[in-house]
């Protein structure tokens, strides 16, 4: 079924079979393999919100573009209407952090000896803000990696020791009382 309004990846996705989708991280995705459906992106003009019913469902996006959840069975239909522009799967998507420390060549460094951990540097970010509160600041017992926070637009610096006193706050109106940063 090689339509041109179907992107390469998602042709050959449904060319293969469900065994070689399985071995590859990026042909399944978008197929759920217990319904035997896939979820695929259109690029689309009019009104495709006629196109819903038991088989198909339509999440209509902003900019023309909608998610359809239907049987692979049906993409080849679907690829034949005249307001569908394009249709693409999903991509699997990696976290930035992942993706930071790829590129930064974290692995290479850390999987052999010397061993490298980064135990004992200080990193200064300069950014617009911090969730101060997120998991990827906080050490193991709760505290805070954050040894200092500057708060430009309130001209003040927090320490450690305040912003775990904010971490340790019953609510986040507390806490924000604290270090409203």
């Amino acid at each position: 079924m090689d339509s041109q309004k179907i992107e390469n990846l998602l042709n050959l996705s449904l060319n293969a079979t469900e065994e070689e989708r399985e071995k590859s991280e990026t042909l399944n995705v978008g197929y759920n393999v217990a319904e035997r459906t896939w979820e695929v992106i259109v690029k689309y003009h009019g009104n495709i919100s006629r196109l819903a019913d038991d088989l198909i469902q339509v999440e209509e996006l902003i900019a023309g573009y909608a998610i359809i959840k239907l049987p692979q069975s049906l993409i080849p239909s679907l690829a034949e209407i005249e307001e569908i522009e394009y249709i693409e799967k999903p991509k699997r998507l990696f976290t930035e952090m992942m993706e930071a420390i790829s590129v930064s060549c974290f692995l290479p460094v850390t999987a052999r000896e010397p061993y490298l951990t980064g135990q004992g540097v200080l990193v200064a970010v300069i950014d617009s803000g911090i969730d101060y509160m997120h998991r990827d600041f906080r050490n193991a017992d709760g505290s805070s990696r954050i040894l200092y926070l500057w708060d430009q637009t309130l001209g003040r610096e927090f320490t450690k020791e305040e912003i775990d006193t904010a971490l340790e706050a019953e609510t986040m109106q507390e806490a924000y009382r604290i270090v409203p940063s």
